[in-house]
């Protein structure tokens, strides 16, 4: 599958916009960071832009009440309801639940949700932190398998933000969530200096030739990401440094990640997933 210009949503994130000008129709897209380093803030700005420009969007918010989802979104000063009351944003918040059998409940009654309004993008916000209320196979297939096959026959978008070192604990789900996924960034966030660093490296890109594969970012008090150096986009030496280490070393050689092929893989990708 190679992805079309034509067919890409942009997101209003300069990071993903500069390195793959926008995410395309019928992709499986994973965003992978620990806590902190912006997936929800990415998640939140993305649906807010995509259902602003026209596109009709689900977000899945878990397991934050929706009222307080709405506070925290009201505090960067982005106005949801009136999304909401034009029918291009739908939003659902699923209840924290207290065992297996009500979890798995809650994901079946979230599918139909989604197929009742019929969006052109999914964008679920850390389904990842359930693994303790709900099976990992059934947590897994349901993101890589329901909503997934629903993306390529209907030509939706989905886009799944996950804490990627709860999902390490169960290597072999990790491996498969990479494995199906046709996009997988990774944020990553380190004091330095007595400032935060941010950056966004594109692990996987299927049939999509990033512009870059790492770039330093920004968030502003008012809540805007934007590329951190926009005249030199890119990482900084230290990271550039580290991902050509990554690239000459001889694990980098062995070109296979769990079922996901070196051609899928942004060059030293194979040591960060």
């Amino acid at each position: 599958m190679t992805a079309s210009p034509t067919d890409r949503l942009m997101t209003g994130i300069e990071p993903i916009d500069y390195t793959l000008g926008g995410l395309p129709r019928g992709y499986n897209v994973l965003i992978l960071g620990k806590p902190g380093t912006g997936k929800t803030l990415f998640s939140i700005k993305m649906a807010y832009h995509m259902a602003s420009s026209g596109e009709r969007v689900v977000f899945v918010t878990i397991p934050t009440p929706k009222s307080m989802f709405e506070a925290q979104v009201a505090s960067m000063g982005i106005d949801l309801a009136e999304l909401e009351r034009r029918g291009v944003l739908k939003l659902i918040s699923l209840a924290d639940p207290s065992n297996r059998v009500e979890g798995e409940s809650l994901f079946v009654s979230m599918l139909g949700t989604i197929e009742e309004h019929d969006p052109s993008v999914v964008i679920v916000d850390d389904p990842s932190i359930l693994v303790t209320r709900v099976s990992v196979p059934f947590l897994v297939g349901t993101i890589s398998g329901e909503l997934g096959r629903e993306t390529k026959e209907l030509g939706r978008l989905l886009v799944a933000a996950m804490d990627e070192d709860i999902l390490r604990i169960y290597r072999e789900h990790h491996a498969f969530l990479l494995s199906r996924a046709d996009i997988v960034l990774r944020l990553e966030s380190e004091k330095r200096g007595g400032r935060m660093v941010r950056r966004m490296v594109v692990v996987k890109s299927r049939g999509m030739a990033p512009t870059a594969h790492c770039v330093d970012f920004e968030v502003d008090q008012a809540g805007r990401i934007r590329l951190a150096h926009p005249s030199r986009p890119g990482c900084s030496e230290g990271v550039r440094r580290g991902l050509e280490w990554e690239r000459r070393s001889p694990r980098a050689s062995q070109g296979r990640v769990r079922g996901v092929g070196a051609e899928d893989l942004a060059p030293g990708a194979d040591q960060m997933a």
